[in-house]
């Protein structure tokens, strides 16, 4: 039989609700009866009374968007104390349930019989009616209460009447002798709840009432007007619970190589989070590929994700629990279906259905032979047609026992929630000023986005996660960091959580820059005065470039007065002094310092220049003897 269940986490948030319409007819179908009335004020009664009043004052009441409330009480024979039009106000709903008046204290109905079934049947006939206040486009829930429930008492057909009506839930609350009762449990059927305590006295605190209705309302509300939900503590329907399962119960496929997709709507994901776990029953050893897909347009979607699951020989006969590794949760929101594909035959079980009988039994998975090996991002059409010789079938009446489990996803954050960084104000466009990560991103899970605060100078680079010049920076007029440019830039994830950053970027003139020093050079120590021996290169890289001034130290190793560097436009030529004098026996290497300044900054620079040995010719005369 098929199963899934979403299991999640539970958040608190107030004035919510979470299914997709955010509305739901509720009538509270009260026990009245002389156990619940004894002869001591507080009794049971009116603690039953203000533990649903605690429990109302949990909803969200609105009689357009969100709940609405009645009541009906029950004993032998039942009433109706107030329909679901009758009060439109959270106030005016708790007051109208603390008012009910009952005489059950009275003696004479010590041993009559309190019958579930006729309060069901007095909300079904009398409450839950469109003049009374029924919305034909809001769920309807039963609610009742018990101490317990009468061996001539039949909840479970009355309920199973009700539930195949349309769509509508049963839900109990027993305490006292109900809590050992399978009938309670039964009542409710597959798609219902049931909260129990030892008394409504030990119930009635808001604790237990706020429990109840986290249970009740399942996953609660991102965005009321996105229609996005959390995926919280909502049991989708199922029919078998895989842990269950035995070889005597369920029904195992031969053909192999299959693919199936469950396109019912009661396994269509209806909230944003993550898939945690795969639980189900193996017919044989094998690898299933889960498959997560996503709708593209009719029937066609496309392969979100593909987790594989390995079964082994000592895995049969039991149930499979595979918890999923948290980095390769896979990110679900409404909309997602799941799916799988074997490549031996088909690992996962099923049970057959009927539909006449059970209106939850699947009517629509499909299946289909897929040889080749599946690949994320590819797109398929699940329509009834022809596939390369093999047909898209539907398997009506049957149900796979499958369990998955999700819980809320990771919210996203930056890794810091302020960049400060430092540019030099010439920095070319594209030039990166810092990167940044994104924390909690989920697997396939996409993220986008926006600037709340933006700058034309700072431009995002979503592929490396970056920042970077985005326009021609103004010049600075400083040499060192100033708050030149900010802007806040904000992500939000598939579940809607959202996170900002602030990037303050300091923009500083950067000084000169001197392109062509040689290591060395050299000059005779025969060297004239007022001779030209290098043109020294700088450049400004500020757009427009500031003016510069170039300049020998006085710092010069040894002391000299025998170089002098000259400007010409925009050139700095190094001469030597007029009256410059070199020896190379007294002094063979000068190291100037040549300072560039462009009034924000400086640079400087060494040249050394060695002073190399003129000796005097000598010429060779023989003897004058050889000399004839």
């Amino acid at each position: 039989m098929l199963f899934i269940l979403l299991i999640f986490s539970a958040i608190k948030l107030t004035d919510s609700w979470c299914r997709p319409t955010e509305r739901a007819d509720v009538v509270f179908i009260i026990e009245e009866s002389y156990s619940m009335g004894e002869m001591v004020f507080p009794s049971e009664w009116d603690y039953q009374k203000s533990f649903l009043a605690k429990i109302v004052d949990q909803m969200y009441i609105d009689p357009n968007n969100g709940i609405r409330v009645g009541g009906v009480t029950y004993n032998n024979e039942p009433t109706v104390r107030f329909y679901l039009d009758t009060h439109t106000t959270k106030s005016d709903i708790i007051d109208a349930i603390l008012n009910i008046g009952t005489t059950r204290r009275e003696s004479v109905y010590e041993n009559d019989t309190d019958l579930v079934y006729k309060g069901l049947e007095t909300a079904y006939d009398s409450v839950f009616l469109s003049s009374r206040g029924d919305r034909a486009d809001a769920p309807n829930y039963y609610i009742y209460t018990t101490d317990y429930i009468f061996p001539d008492d039949d909840p479970y057909t009355s309920g199973l009447n009700i539930r195949f009506s349309g769509d509508s839930y049963i839900w109990a609350l027993g305490v006292k002798s109900a809590v050992t009762q399978s009938a309670l449990v039964q009542s409710v059927g597959s798609d219902g709840r049931y909260y129990t305590g030892s008394s409504f006295r030990t119930l009635n605190t808001v604790d237990h009432a706020k429990e109840f209705w986290e249970l009740f309302r399942g996953c609660p509300l991102i965005d009321p007007s996105a229609g996005i939900y959390y995926c919280f503590s909502v049991p989708l329907l199922y029919f078998e619970d895989p842990a269950l399962a035995t070889s005597s119960t369920e029904t195992c496929e031969q053909d192999e190589e299959m693919m199936f997709l469950l396109q019912d709507s009661m396994f269509e994901i209806d909230c944003c989070g993550i898939i945690t776990a795969w639980e189900f029953y193996p017919c044989a050893p094998g690898v299933v590929q889960f498959m997560v897909w996503s709708l593209v347009s009719g029937s066609t979607y496309v392969l979100k994700a593909i987790q594989e699951v390995h079964v082994t020989v000592g895995d049969l006969g039991t149930s499979v629990n595979y918890t999923i590794p948290e980095e390769d949760r896979i990110a679900i929101v409404a909309g997602d279906r799941i799916g799988w594909r074997t490549k031996t035959k088909n690992i996962i079980s099923y049970q057959s259905c009927d539909y006449q009988k059970d209106r939850y039994c699947p009517q629509n998975t499909y299946r289909t032979k897929f040889t080749d090996e599946p690949s994320e991002y590819m797109q398929f059409d699940w329509s009834e047609h022809l596939v390369n010789s093999s047909h898209v079938e539907k398997l009506p009446n049957r149900g796979y026992t499958l369990k998955v489990y999700a819980n809320n996803n990771t919210q996203v954050s930056f890794d810091e929630s302020y960049y400060l960084t430092s540019a030099a104000d010439h920095w070319p466009i594209g030039t990166r000023f810092t990167s940044f990560e994104i924390l909690g991103q989920d697997y396939k899970e996409n993220v986008t986005f926006s600037w709340i605060m933006e700058s034309p100078y700072i431009y995002l680079n979503e592929s490396y996660r970056s920042i970077q010049v985005g326009r021609a920076l103004q010049r600075a007029g400083r040499p060192y960091g100033m708050l030149g440019y900010i802007a806040q830039l904000q992500v939000v994830d598939t579940c809607r959580h959202t996170s900002t950053a602030t990037f303050s970027v300091e923009t500083f003139n950067r000084p000169p820059v001197i392109t062509n020093l040689p290591k060395e050079m050299s000059v005779l120590e025969t060297q004239k005065g007022d001779e030209f021996l290098y043109k020294v290169d700088v450049h400004d890289p500020s757009v427009p470039p500031d003016p510069v001034c170039c300049t020998l130290l006085e710092n010069a190793r040894p002391k000299t007065v025998n170089f002098e560097l000259r400007h010409n436009g925009s050139d700095f030529l190094l001469y030597t002094f007029n009256e410059s004098v070199f020896s190379y026996h007294n002094i063979n290497s000068y190291m100037l310092n040549v300072c560039c300044e462009d009034g924000f900054g400086t640079v400087q620079g060494i040249i050394k220049i060695d002073v190399k040995q003129v000796k005097a010719k000598k010429y060779y005369k023989p003897p004058r003897k050889f000399i004839t």
